[in-house]
């Protein structure tokens, strides 16, 4: 890649971090991109150092969205990769992170409706202390049940064209649930419910500028 160096690209950052007032450097920004020239495509990668000169970078597709962020320790070699998959209609299908081998330690899984609201979220890791290697797809868009610990919460909208979350359905058994003013988008119950009996309830109200 080339570095890209742009009259309103941030170069630098300072702030008063030291025993005083006066401004001390905190990051320093260089910009790579494949095609400079490209008006359309973007692909490239931002090297970041912050006031350690620790080495950050980060990596976007050509719709300059987040694809990647590697990590490094003091000495420059690798700590830690952070992964980010995106779907054909620009929503984030899985998020990922690995360390220095490549060994994936948690993923974030996400799925939706038509609507593109977010209806499942599947936290893959070894929560119990116990559990198998994380593996993925060959598209890397999922984790594999494998046997692998995974914590699923489920969401659920309103089938109107406000799309309101109604419902978060946790794996423990537990529910909440939400109403809203029946012309407005603005909440004024919430339920907790745990195998079927209401542990709270929250109730909400709002002045004329909608201020709770």
């Amino acid at each position: 890649d080339k570095e890209q160096i742009g009259e309103f690209r941030v170069k630098q950052l300072s702030a008063p971090v030291g025993i005083d007032a006066t401004p001390v450097v905190t990051h320093r920004f260089k910009y790579f991109e494949k095609d400079p020239k490209s008006q359309t495509h973007f692909q490239g990668h931002t090297k970041v150092r912050d006031a350690y000169n620790n080495k950050t970078e980060y990596f976007y597709d050509f719709n300059r969205r987040l694809t990647r962020v590697e990590l490094f320790n003091e000495d420059g070699s690798l700590h830690s990769k952070e992964h980010f998959v995106w779907g054909d209609e620009g929503n984030l299908l899985n998020h990922y992170l690995a360390d220095a081998t490549g060994h994936i330690h948690a993923a974030k899984c996400l799925k939706y409706d038509e609507s593109g609201n977010v209806i499942r979220e599947s936290f893959f890791g070894n929560l119990t202390g116990k559990s198998l290697p994380i593996k993925l797809s060959p598209d890397k868009t999922k984790a594999v049940h494998n046997g692998c610990d995974v914590w699923e919460t489920q969401f659920v909208y309103s089938d109107d064209a406000k799309n309101l979350l109604v419902e978060e359905i946790l794996p423990t058994g537990r529910v909440v649930k939400y109403r809203y003013h029946p012309t407005k988008d603005l909440l004024t119950q919430k339920f907790v419910v745990h195998h079927g009996t209401i542990c709270a309830r929250t109730f909400y109200s709002y002045d004329n500028d909608a201020v709770e």
